[in-house]
């Protein structure tokens, strides 16, 4: 019974040791930073993300585990504390929206959304790891949209909806189009002041649907399709009218001959020419 007793003293002397806190001699420091392009231009400029008030959504993993009880910290409560890992490799991932919240923005127009991750961070017991800077760019689509020179006069009183899933946006503060080109070569350019309506959107499937309703031939029509958009670009949508149309004719035909004309045609006597047959 007392070697029983010893034994079972040992065990739990063994248990309270595994369970406990790790040592420090165990722990590790990262040292991080977030860069930010929030332009969907050509020329992109990274700007560095301020940790004080930023609401970026910051992501610690571990073998593809998340390692915050909440899977993600804003960055502006990132504290040292949370920073001191376990030795090992990890990975972090930034985003200043979730999908969800960057579709809701600005009124349901959406923003844009930029997303980075870092690649593996090595941390080595009782040191501090190089500063890795977690680069973001943007990952969704921003979609403008216009008409091309004499659409409106086709089609008018033309309004413009985008439709993506539930979201049905009006576009009622069109973009100025510009075009340069000739034919099927033509490129249609956007300007958006004026408060021009700019939508961006999650684009899972690459597509995106869109519907008109205008007056044509006076008569309300509506008009719909889709069109392929891409992430990280400024979609340029511009509607032009089509070139076919319909000509509208009767043909009436009246086959009887009734009507006379009067034609009076005097002969002079003293004129001619003799005829020696």
């Amino acid at each position: 019974m007392i070697a029983a007793a010893v034994l079972a003293a040992l065990t739990a002397c063994n248990k309270t040791l595994i369970e406990g806190p790790m040592p420090d001699s165990e722990y590790g420091y990262i040292n991080f930073g977030l860069s930010s392009d929030i332009e969907i231009v050509d020329t992109k400029a990274e700007t560095t993300v301020e940790k004080n008030n930023s609401t970026y959504n910051v992501y610690l993993k571990k073998d593809g585990a998340y390692q915050w009880s909440n899977n993600y910290k804003e960055y502006s409560e990132i504290t040292e504390a949370d920073l001191k890992v376990p030795a090992g490799a990890y990975v972090i991932e930034a985003e200043n929206y979730t999908e969800a919240e960057a579709e809701s923005a600005n009124g349901g127009y959406g923003d844009v959304r930029v997303k980075g991750t870092s690649g593996d961070i090595t941390v080595t017991a009782g040191a501090t790891t190089q500063k890795v800077t977690v680069n973001c760019t943007p990952v969704n689509a921003k979609v403008t949209v216009g008409f091309a020179d004499g659409f409106t006069t086709t089609f008018t009183s033309a309004t413009v909806k985008l439709i993506d899933g539930t979201r049905n946006l009006t576009m009622s503060n069109l973009a100025t189009v510009q075009s340069s080109g000739e034919g099927n070569s033509v490129t249609y350019t956007h300007t958006t002041e004026n408060n021009t309506s700019v939508a961006y959107f999650n684009v899972d499937n690459d597509t995106l649907s869109w519907s008109i309703e205008a007056t044509v031939d006076d008569k309300s029509k509506v008009f719909n399709g889709t069109f392929t958009v891409q992430a990280n670009k400024w979609n340029m949508i511009t509607f032009k009218a089509g070139k076919n149309g319909n000509i509208t004719f009767d043909i009436s035909a009246d086959t009887s001959i009734s009507e006379s004309v009067n034609i009076n045609q005097e002969v002079d006597p003293l004129g001619g020419t003799i005829n020696n047959n």
